[in-house]
C-alpha cells in the first residue's frame, strides 16, 4: 500500500509540472522547479528519458505532463500513469494488465523507480 501512496504522490507531482519544446531529453538535461519542467529556460514540449534512456519516460505536450510510463527490463511497459486519468496500468514482462499488488509481488524492485523519481523531481523542485 506505501507503494500506491508513493504512486500518487507522483503522480501529484508531474500534474504541477508543465512544459514545451520538440525533442526528446533526459532528466539531468532538463530544470525542473515550480514552474514545471523546463530547457534552456523555455517551458518543454517532448520526451523526457530516464539518463539511462531506457528504465523510463515523461511525456509533455504544451506545458502539460501527459504521462509517465516506466519500463520492464526488456522494453515493455511496467506502469503507465496518465494525468488525465486517476488509473494506473500495471504489466508483467510479457505485457499482461495486471493488478498493483501482484506487480509490487513480482517487480517490487522496479515500482521503486516511481518512488526514486519523485524523490527527484521533489529535490530539484524545492530547491528553488
Amino acid at each position: 500500500m506505501n507503494l500506491f501512496k508513493n504512486l500518487l504522490a507522483c503522480l501529484s507531482v508531474f500534474c504541477i509540472l508543465s512544459c514545451e519544446t520538440d525533442k526528446s531529453t533526459t532528466i539531468k538535461s532538463v530544470e525542473i522547479n515550480k514552474n514545471g519542467i523546463r530547457s534552456e529556460g523555455k517551458p518543454f514540449t517532448g520526451t523526457v528519458w530516464s539518463e539511462d534512456s531506457s528504465t523510463y519516460c515523461l511525456e509533455v505536450k504544451d506545458g502539460s505532463l501527459i504521462s509517465y510510463t516506466l519500463f520492464h527490463p526488456n522494453g515493455k511497459p511496467a506502469i503507465n500513469i496518465a494525468t488525465d486519468s486517476t488509473e494506473m496500468q500495471f504489466f508483467d514482462e510479457n505485457g499482461s494488465a495486471m493488478s498493483i499488488d501482484s506487480f509490487v509481488t513480482n517487480y517490487g524492485l522496479l515500482a521503486d523507480e516511481v518512488t526514486e523519481l519523485a524523490k527527484l523531481i521533489d529535490s530539484r523542485s524545492s530547491a528553488d
